[in-house]
């Protein structure tokens, strides 16, 4: 369960793929949280009830990127979904514009402070036909998890620069340009090609 910050204390939380109020904790106090650099609160074991079943606090949406755009929203649902079925990946096709974009930021968020919060680990994740905004700043990163995107249209440079992943993978999409300066790739490093598109590069 992620909670969406709000302006007023009955902040929405997401559950899955429903939206609901404010859940309180099984035991009827308020559940510790401790601050991260990534901005993201983890609860120290918060079990939460929400109607009749128990559910875990995982987590804040860091307030600079609220509100959620709506592909944004269903990712950090799949991220819910993948979480409460222990499952190892999260794969996810946009709808068609103007719902498929999504933000650089928001993005980095997902990929190096949200999915390594879930347990057991995600192995994998899939973005396909989205339009990711922004500059990809994941300069300096670690992911310990395959990336994958698939058909998706980069509007800035990625900045891969001194990264470290696993595998990253841009299969028939568009992107201005890479910087992977002192990039390491413990698997493997995949760009296939697409036809170009608005002037950007083809991969």
């Amino acid at each position: 369960i992620w909670r969406i910050p709000g302006n007023n204390p009955s902040d929405q939380l997401l559950l899955g793929k429903s939206v609901a109020r404010p859940c309180l904790p099984a035991n009827g106090r308020s559940a510790t949280v401790r601050d991260n650099p990534g901005g993201i609160r983890l609860p120290a074991q918060a079990s939460l009830r929400h109607g009749s079943r128990d559910v875990t606090y995982i987590g804040s949406v860091p307030q600079q990127l609220v509100p959620l755009l709506p592909l944004e929203t269903r990712l950090l649902e799949a991220l819910c979904d993948a979480a409460s079925r222990a499952c190892h990946n999260i794969a996810i096709s946009a709808a068609p514009s103007p719902c498929r974009h999504v933000r650089a930021s928001f993005l980095r968020w997902l990929l190096l402070q949200a999915i390594p919060a879930i347990r057991p680990p995600i192995t994998e994740f899939l973005l396909q036909r989205a339009t990711i905004v922004e500059r990809f700043d994941l300069c300096g990163s670690r992911l310990s998890f395959h990336a994958i995107f698939r058909h998706c249209e980069f509007e800035a440079p990625i900045d891969l620069r001194e990264a470290r992943v696993r595998s990253f993978e841009i299969i028939a999409g568009s992107v201005p340009a890479i910087w992977a300066d002192r990039l390491t790739v413990r698997g493997s490093l995949l760009v296939c090609p697409a036809a170009p598109e608005r002037g950007h590069r083809a991969l």
